[in-house]
């Protein structure tokens, strides 16, 4: 501890002289020191605390005595430095970490309160403040606000949680679903929803007065809305329980703040007089779409793209999901097959789905819509499911902003190209697959501008149709391994290996979506061959040739090839 109390002495000495302070360390506590902060207005007492692992982390800066609201300052008066989890302390410079953490502190103390900088660090962690007052909160799953909203919305409970949605059926659904609560036990609490003018937050404190929140209401919206407001105001009610939600508009969305207001006697009051009415904050806890698909960097846009996927086997299974991660809402799933218990260990899908002997789609199907609360999947739930049916109406294809192919079957996604053309269908196609024993897998988008998929099945001098050509493995080789018979036949990759094609698809089909991708193209993944020539099996020509980018991601445009029977007459697709 002596060699610490040095170095901290050190550093604290080097503060004061850097910085012309006058911090000491208490009597009764080496590793905490006290001092001034002179601001522009007015002097902040804090103190500095080392047990926290200096130097090889931050001190603790703290405000002894909290006159007003700071952002990154919690309710103990604690000041938030750094999101330092992927900082690199040089704990070989105390003196500097302290010095850095000095100045960051001054800073957030210096934000003056009605500058941008307060309004934006204030926005971005409000719901921490929030936090920090309210004593329950509400699930919010609410369209934007917009211009003067002013609404009243009721807000469901059961059994403790509470949803407010633009809807009543939306907050039962999600409470039924998701929470796995009983609908015939819902209260329901009438919400005023309303937007203020401009970006204005109430203190952050413990508790509030009626008075004290209706003119902060009152001097923070429309004269339209205060009408609205004054309305209720003059109500002469006995009994009084309402939410009131106030969406603060900000630089990249609203946010939301809560409160519960409430009263009980034995005669009727005026809302606006009612001296006993009560006041106790609300923390709201955002689960829209828009807000949840923030941090996927992706915008609503995408809500409205609609896919059609044929096959959710090991890689369909990983690419449904990961679209529905990525903000796609709307996909039709098409598959005639079951889920078989061997396959387990390369699907999304587990064990406790493989037992109930039920098609694959359907599975799927209850897999994604409990897993992601917006999405609408249709398992296309025929009495016949084969592709070859569902393809005798070509014109359906019109209907989808995008098909995925992962039948591994190239006579289906064959017969799937010709019609797009042949059928002037200008909708996207992508096709993707393993191939065997992890030495790659590929996805191709086709229908885009250039050449098409049967111009990669066609030679380039005898018309002749011919395997991949852009396969990793030698033509005329056999891979299927049987366990039981042809019904337990299967070729070997791991989960892994349709894991990073699906990773490679969703990134094309993504790309697709938003149009940045305007032309045919081919990505491909390359692995090593190691265990397919132990096996006795040979790698193409074409393998041979890449073999240096193992490991890597190749991208190749598919151009025409002038002996193709689809599409050699064709002008180009524009997409």
């Amino acid at each position: 501890m002596i060699g610490l109390e040095k170095t901290i002495v050190t550093a604290v000495d080097s503060l004061n002289a850097e910085r012309n302070m006058a911090f000491e360390a208490l009597p009764d506590n080496p590793l905490v020191f006290q001092g001034t902060i002179p601001l522009d207005s007015e002097n902040v007492r804090i103190t500095i605390n080392f047990s926290n692992g200096f130097p090889e982390r931050f001190p603790v800066f703290k405000i002894t005595e909290q006159r007003r609201f700071y952002p990154h300052v919690d309710e103990n008066g604690t000041i938030c430095l750094f999101d330092d989890s992927a900082l690199i302390i040089r704990s070989d410079l105390p003196e500097q970490i302290l010095i850095d953490a000095f100045d960051r502190a001054r800073d957030i103390l210096l934000i003056k309160k009605d500058s941008t900088e307060y309004k934006t660090e204030v926005a971005r962690e409000f719901n921490a403040y929030w936090a920090q007052s309210a004593k329950w909160s509400i699930y919010t799953n609410l369209s934007p606000c917009k211009g003067n909203d002013y609404r009243e919305l009721k807000c469901i409970t059961v059994d403790g949680k509470s949803v407010l949605s633009d809807s009543k059926k939306e907050s039962e659904y999600l409470l039924q679903k998701y929470f796995r609560k009983s609908i015939s036990e819902a209260k329901e609490t009438t919400c005023m929803l309303i937007r203020l003018r401009s970006f204005s937050v109430p203190p952050i404190q413990k508790s509030y007065s009626w008075k004290q929140l209706r003119t902060f209401i009152i001097k923070n919206v429309t004269s339209s809305q205060k009408k609205q407001f004054q309305r209720f105001l003059d109500k002469k009610l006995k009994i009084l329980n309402r939410f009131i939600v106030l969406s603060i508009p900000s630089d990249n969305r609203d946010f939301y703040i809560g409160f519960w207001i409430h009263y009980s006697g034995r005669h009727y009051y005026k809302v606006e007089k009612c001296t006993n009415c009560r006041v106790e904050p609300i923390m709201t806890i955002p689960t829209d779409y828009s807000y949840m698909l923030k941090r996927v960097g992706e915008n609503n846009d995408i809500q409205q793209k609609s896919v059609l996927l044929i096959g959710c086997g090991s890689i369909g299974g990983f690419i449904a999901a990961n679209l529905c991660n990525c903000g796609i809402t709307i996909i039709d799933i098409l598959d005639k097959d079951y889920l078989s218990i061997d396959n387990v260990h390369r699907h999304i899908l587990g064990y406790s789905d493989a037992v109930k002997n039920r098609n694959k789609a359907d599975l799927l199907k209850e897999y994604l819509e409990n897993q992601f609360p917006y999405v609408e999947i249709d398992s296309l739930n025929f009495q016949d499911r084969r592709a070859e049916i569902f393809l005798k109406e070509p014109q359906r294809l019109k209907n989808y902003d995008l098909v995925i192919s992962v039948t591994g079957e190239p006579m289906i996604n064959l017969e799937i190209n010709r019609l797009l053309h042949n059928h002037n269908i200008n909708t996207p196609f992508i096709v993707c697959f393993n191939e065997p024993y992890g030495i790659g897998g590929h996805t191709a988008v086709v229908n885009i501008a250039g050449g098409c998929l049967q111009c990669m099945y066609t030679d380039i001098i005898s018309e002749e149709r011919t395997s991949f050509r852009g396969s990793f493995v030698d033509a005329e080789q056999d891979f299927k391994k049987s366990i039981s018979g042809c019904a337990g036949s299967y070729v070997e990759y791991s989960a892994l290996d349709s894991q990073q094609t699906a990773i490679m698809t969703t990134h094309l089909a993504l790309q697709v979506l938003r149009g940045e991708c305007r032309k045919n193209t081919l990505v491909s993944w390359v692995g090593h061959s190691d265990k397919l020539v132990a096996n006795g099996y040979r790698v193409s020509d074409y393998y041979n040739r890449i073999i240096d980018k193992q490991g890597g991601i190749i991208v190749r445009d598919i151009p025409n090839n002038q002996r193709c029977s689809v599409c050699k007459n064709r002008t180009t697709i524009s997409y």
